[in-house]
């Protein structure tokens, strides 16, 4: 079902548009200035955000295998913002037996409740809801393919019906001839 991954490519691209929207201003985390005429202008390091947001490109396009290989390096590296960032996205959106969408959740809720920048807060923010409604998506997914299995059954036993109603009435024509 390819569904919850436009969904969610979808609203990753929305967020990373309105993202570097706001990259223009100033920023009080990690920022250095670099001199240019009159006015001084903020060069900020990448920060969880982005991190995130090319982590979740990069988990899209792995295959399993790889991402396996991609979440080991991310669980040895230091932890900090950006690769607690990168980790979640890893867990949350990937594809592979390891990935872990409860772990990601637990970390997207570290990223929100930290003090790193209000544009990783919201990254998470929205990639907790994404995991959510994924979530919501895969359960109504399970309950529609079990009614559907509930209605091929029941129309089964509707034709095994049929075919008895058939025969009796068949038997009832034959009685009448007599």
């Amino acid at each position: 079902m390819r569904t919850p991954y436009l969904i969610t490519l979808t609203i990753m691209i929305l967020s990373s548009g309105l993202m570097s929207g706001c990259s223009h201003l100033p920023s009080l985390r990690g920022a250095s200035a670099v001199e240019g005429g009159d006015a001084a202008m903020v060069v900020e390091p990448p920060g969880a955000e982005q991190a995130g947001l090319r982590q979740f490109s990069r988990v899209q396009a792995l295959p399993p295998q790889q991402l396996e290989d991609e979440l080991a390096a991310l669980e040895q590296l230091p932890p900090d913002v950006s690769q607690r960032m990168r980790l979640a996205v890893t867990l949350g959106f990937g594809a592979c037996p390891r990935c872990d969408r409860k772990r990601a959740v637990a970390l997207f809720r570290q990223q929100q409740a930290d003090d790193e920048g209000i544009a990783a807060q919201a990254l998470a923010g929205l990639c907790l809801k994404l995991l959510e409604s994924q979530a919501q998506l895969e359960a109504s997914s399970k309950e529609v393919a079990r009614q559907r299995q509930q209605v091929q059954a029941l129309k089964q036993q509707l034709d095994e019906l049929q075919k008895k109603l058939d025969a009796l009435t068949s038997i009832e024509e034959s009685l009448h001839r007599r």
